[in-house]
């Protein structure tokens, strides 16, 4: 979770979803490092220029001074740690126009001689952080985001991040006691989650049949399932990573396992929207298994 400009920006990563802890924290670190460089940290200079809805004056810390509700001067204020800077210019001396100028000058003046820049963060470890990654703002200021254009960039974000879900095959194969029929029965589930959200079950009846015995006919079932599905090229990656742990399995443990694949829409997913591209110019994803660069094709010799 990130905070910008008072508003909370996060994202839940859960473990079931990425493949486990290593690789959900993976992608909360990238997400992390995705909205820094969209949303830089706002600097002191920027929260000092930066105009407020009661402005009336179109120039940050320049406002008015008033008599009985009559506009009598301008002022120019300047807040630092330190101490506040004031200086206030008379219309009666100066005339309304001129003594606006005088005090948009005198703001410009106290920026200049007493107004440093930093980052505005919560602690020193985000102070340094940020200077480590933004400290060519500090010497180039930008100006400070608006909410519109925040929450854009991070819903754009977001539906990136969306299309980056791992297709996620579930199988589970569970011995039930049925108190009605008499006998056990195995219970065989298989699910795809996140895109196609695909479900089909099987029943096999314990009355006749060992676990041991029924377990070819489930692996079958499963073998037809999973190649439908996504052809014999996962087939044979789920049936390399789980085959051992299924055949000995017992109708006491049963078996569950839960495979990841690269997202529906890869590998074009890969590549961030153009609005963000931009501003992640050399932002690179988490090296997981199911994110991985397609190779380039070497150039063929002549």
């Amino acid at each position: 979770m990130l905070l910008r400009q008072g508003k909370d920006i996060q994202r839940d990563f859960f473990d079931q979803i990425f493949g486990g802890r290593e690789m959900s924290l993976a992608m909360a670190i990238a997400w992390r490092d995705a909205v820094l460089r969209l949303i830089p940290p706002v600097t002191k200079r920027q929260a000092q220029t930066a105009l407020r809805r009661s402005n009336t004056s179109g120039v940050s810390g320049v406002v008015t001074k008033r008599n009985q509700g009559q506009v009598v001067g301008w002022v120019a204020i300047l807040s630092t740690p330190e101490r506040n800077y004031k200086k206030s210019f008379s219309t009666k001396v100066y005339g309304h126009d001129r003594a606006k100028e005088l005090a948009i000058a005198e703001r410009q003046r106290l920026l200049e001689q007493y107004g440093t820049d930093a980052f505005i963060t919560q602690n020193t470890h985000a102070t340094r952080d940020a200077t480590q990654h933004f400290g060519y703002l500090l010497d180039n200021p930008q100006p400070t985001l608006a909410p519109t254009q925040i929450a854009a960039r991070i819903r754009a974000l977001h539906q990136w991040f969306d299309q980056l879900y791992p297709e996620h095959l579930f199988v589970r194969a569970k011995v039930y006691p049925s108190r009605t029929r008499g006998y056990t029965r195995i219970n065989v589930r298989i699910s795809l989650d996140r895109t196609q959200n695909h479900v089909v079950t099987q029943e096999l009846s314990l009355a006749k049949h060992s676990y041991q015995q029924r377990l070819p006919e489930i692996w079958q079932f499963i073998q037809a399932t999973i190649t439908d599905w996504h052809g014999k090229d996962r087939w044979q990656s789920f049936a390399t990573r789980h085959e051992k742990a299924f055949m000995a399995s017992t109708a006491e443990t049963g078996f569950q396992a839960r495979d990841y694949s690269a997202p529906l829409g890869y590998p074009d997913c890969l590549t961030p929207p153009a609005s963000l591209q931009p501003m992640l110019a050399g932002f690179a994803l988490p090296a997981l298994p199911y994110l991985a660069p397609v190779p380039e094709t070497p150039a063929a010799h002549k």
